[in-house]
């Protein structure tokens, strides 16, 4: 068993460190609760906030045998101090964020990273500025070495146009809750997001089926509907599922990862096996992968065009019934004029009606390409299949 620091031991040592940091000592242990068990790490330094910082921080270590083991080392930095808790308040230098005075995180990724090999997992940063405290090359090494820098951003408060995704390998979480911080301990399994469980409560995350999103739409729409006791919760779902795509682009399609790899174990053996070569996978699971995985495609993809389109008809809708509305209260203005009006709260045909239709016609172009791309890759993938069956005779007996 691996003791290494899973981002799940951080997520659960961040949640309770301001709750401990200030009566825990060094040599103490911790006790997470990590895979439905309690787990206890020894503490190996520690910052505990006062009346002239916020800093709570603690660098743990598993315990091995009864001793720490320091091959595997975490440090974990809690968030802004609230107005209720101990140390100096967290809402005064909160603002200094933007200015990039808070970027410890950003640091400890671009610094011992780049010299000691560290990764840094961030729940909720702030970006943005913060990475212009750093050095032109820490920005370049970070840039070059994204799987070095972990980010998952939720849909709280902290998200927002001053984030800068371009550092890192940035996982955006929707779902969670407006103005609520969230390390998302519950959901991890080591260092993978469980999204079954992430759909069960109604979050969205990258990766997702499109039964898990579907699954995720329904409880959030359960969550946060209009809460209307005869209102249909469907229709909000439907709704909530198109968030997803204009997210994350599309659904998972799982079987084109097995189509890959079905590919290359056929090109590796030169379309044909030997007598005493082994087929990679079982005859009845790669031929049932190459019949039913384009037909799954086809079906995930429709979906996702069908949302699409809705989406610019809807959005041709919400202007031209905007516009009406407006046409309706400002009788006094000529239409230049309600223009003019609309425009000026942000409103414009262009914002509510061209930048989308383009976004979502782009992505409707993508899905059939991908679409196109993965009937060719079966086919081949099947013909392929159909040249082993030709070429050897054994095989040819066991698919017979």
């Amino acid at each position: 068993m691996s003791n290494e620091i899973t981002t799940e031991v951080l997520a659960n040592a961040i949640d309770v460190t301001k709750e401990i940091v200030q009566i825990k000592e060094i040599g103490d242990e911790v006790e997470l609760d990590i895979g439905d068990k309690l787990e206890n790490y020894y503490i190996v330094n520690k910052a505990a906030s006062d009346k002239d910082s916020q800093l709570n921080a603690m660098a743990i270590a598993p315990i091995v045998n009864g001793k720490p083991d320091y091959n595997n080392i975490g440090v974990v930095y809690a968030g802004t101090n609230m107005h209720n808790e101990t140390g100096a308040n967290g809402f005064g230098t909160a603002a200094d964020a933007f200015g990039g005075n808070l970027s410890g995180e950003y640091q400890l990724a671009a610094k011992h990273g780049q010299k000691d090999g560290f990764q840094t997992t961030s729940f909720d940063d702030w970006g943005r500025s913060q990475f212009g405290t750093l050095t032109i090359d820490e920005r370049q090494w970070l840039l070059a070495h994204p799987e070095m820098l972990r980010r998952y951003q939720n849909d709280s408060w902290a998200r927002g146009s001053f984030r800068d995704n371009r550092y890192g390998t940035v996982a955006s979480i929707s779902g969670i809750g407006m103005g609520e911080h969230n390390t998302l301990s519950k959901y991890f399994d080591g260092d993978t997001l469980n999204l079954d469980r992430l759909a069960k409560d109604g979050i969205f995350a990258p990766g997702m089926t499109k039964e898990q999103v579907e699954k995720a739409a329904q409880k959030w729409a359960e969550k946060n509907g209009d809460k209307n006791p005869f209102t249909n919760d469907a229709a909000e779902a439907k709704n909530r599922m198109k968030e997803y795509l204009k997210i994350y682009g599309a659904y998972s399609i799982v079987d084109i990862d097995e189509l890959k790899r079905l590919r290359k174990k056929l090109k590796a053996s030169g379309g044909g096996l030997s007598g005493n070569e082994e087929i990679f996978l079982d005859d009845s699971q790669a031929l049932l992968a190459v019949s039913t995985a384009s037909q799954t495609m086809r079906n995930g993809l429709s979906a996702v065009i069908e949302i699409y389109q809705e989406a610019i008809t809807e959005a041709e809708q919400v202007w031209t019934e905007g516009l009406q509305h407006a046409r309706s209260i400002g009788t006094e203005l000529n239409e230049a004029e309600i223009i003019e009006a609309l425009a000026s709260a942000g409103a414009t045909e262009a914002s509510v009606v061209t930048e989308p239709t383009t976004f979502y016609n782009e992505q409707i172009t993508k899905a059939k390409q991908l679409g196109e791309s993965f009937d060719r890759l079966a086919s081949e993938i099947k013909s392929g299949i159909d040249k082993l069956v030709q070429s050897d005779k054994s095989l040819a007996n066991q698919l017979g």
